[in-house]
């Protein structure tokens, strides 16, 4: 009998995990289904795409407040003949397995927690939404939980650490480039050169200090001197809190951080139910509530945690919110929870309660991956079924209405982006 008392751990963590990789599969074959898309436009694919076409031929960059990371890796794409919406797709889809593998090698956490972040990344609606369209967050996501995945990785003081630390920092770099959230890996990179559980002398401590200075130092010298888009941002965050009291720009921002939350947890589009931005509200009221209220004592730090806590910080203080900025929370958070509910005593109603919601989960990311891949497969019947005119402007839109001027920019660049890199065929002009 003891013996098999010993057995049965063993055999659960074994069920959860055939049961969670045969998931994870059959969720990536969806994904790699959407190369199949025709090309999906927005206004932020226009302009990454614009933006790459113009390094791809070697011309001046339209001055747009986009990064260039992106860009580099369509105009890269564009000269080794793959410039289409196919090797967009699988592009995305390669950042985005890369991600998900990083996650799962964080020993940091069990393999059931690990499963379980990597399923909700999965079935999160802004990821689904990011990988079938020219967008820079699966790619932002791979880079970023590669180099996270660095910097959590134990391992003793010499050349093996240099390697790996400077491996880290410039993914750093190339991830900032992608998207400016990048800031928030400077975070763990910091923690993990001077908290780390590692043996070292005090002058490994000053070597550590003077590698940190280094590339702290290098990486706003470029941030700088690269482009103007950090004085941009700094100028938009200016701008939002100092136009009006501080304490209603505070409480305003503090409910749209809530909403945005409860949008993440509830994985429903806002934009489906605007009328019920409350309830939203309520539901990420209610996930930080739970959250402050189950983890009762101080938590042990370690890189995703301090990763966790600045991106979570870095998305406060932000004044414009999108469903999209929170992909790299998703494994993160997830993985806390499953973390803390595989691990501790719980009453059975939370037992239920976690079941249902990811049920829940389950089958809205399930319809949104349906939702998805019917546009990917609708052929001809594109322009219908995808945004309310196939990615191109409303043609409702007239002179005099206040976007008039995007919308000519729009109805002129998404010609030849599509002549170039989808299926030739004119949209709604």
């Amino acid at each position: 009998m003891a013996a098999r008392e010993q057995k049965a751990p063993d055999r659960e963590p074994f069920s959860i995990r055939s049961i969670g990789l045969v998931a994870i599969v059959a969720l990536s074959i969806v994904y790699f289904l959407q190369a199949v898309t025709p090309l999906r436009l927005d206004d932020d694919a226009l302009d990454y795409l614009n933006v790459a076409t113009a390094l791809a031929d070697g011309r001046a960059t339209p001055n747009l407040p986009i990064p260039h990371g992106y860009p580099w890796i369509v105009a890269l794409l564009d000269h080794g003949h793959m410039g289409s919406s196919a090797f967009f797709v699988l592009a995305n889809c390669f950042f985005l397995a890369i991600g998900l593998g990083s996650i799962w090698k964080m020993r940091a956490y069990t393999p059931a927690a690990r499963i379980a972040a990597i399923i909700a990344s999965l079935l999160a609606i802004p990821v689904i939404k990011s990988v079938p369209i020219a967008l820079p967050d699966a790619a932002f996501f791979g880079v970023f939980f590669l180099a996270l995945y660095l910097m959590s990785t134990e391992r003793q003081s010499g050349p093996r650490t240099a390697i790996v630390t400077i491996s880290a920092a410039i993914l750093i770099v190339i991830a900032i480039d992608l998207r400016y959230a990048g800031i928030a890996l400077l975070g763990p990179l910091g923690w993990s050169l001077f908290h780390a559980d590692r043996e070292g002398a005090e002058s490994g401590r000053r070597t550590r200090l003077i590698i940190l200075a280094g590339l702290v130092a290098a990486t706003l010298v470029w941030l700088i001197t690269s482009s103007n888009l950090l004085s941009l941002y700094a100028a938009q965050a200016h701008d939002y809190y100092g136009n009006g009291p501080l304490a209603g720009r505070i409480w305003d921002r503090a409910f749209v951080l809530l909403r945005s939350i409860g949008e993440i947890v509830f994985n429903v589009p806002f934009s489906r139910l605007r009328t019920f931005g409350w309830l939203y509200a309520i539901v990420g009221f209610g996930t930080v509530a739970l959250a402050a209220a189950v983890v009762r004592r101080p938590l042990r730090l370690n890189a995703q945690r301090v990763c966790l806590l600045s991106y979570l910080f870095l998305i406060a203080v932000w004044p414009h919110p999108a469903p999209r900025l929170f992909i790299p929370i998703i494994p993160l958070a997830t993985a806390e929870a499953a973390e803390l509910f595989f691990r501790e005593h719980r009453p059975r109603w939370l037992t239920v309660a976690a079941a249902s919601f990811a049920v829940w989960f389950a089958l809205t990311g399930a319809a949104a991956l349906a939702y998805t891949t019917r546009i990917s497969l609708s052929g001809s019947n594109f322009t219908r079924v995808y945004g309310k005119n196939g990615g191109m402007p409303d043609p409702d839109i007239h002179e005099g209405d206040p976007s008039w001027s995007h919308v000519q920019y729009y109805r002129r660049v998404a010609p030849m982006l599509l002549q170039r890199y989808g299926d030739s065929r004119a949209r709604g002009q």
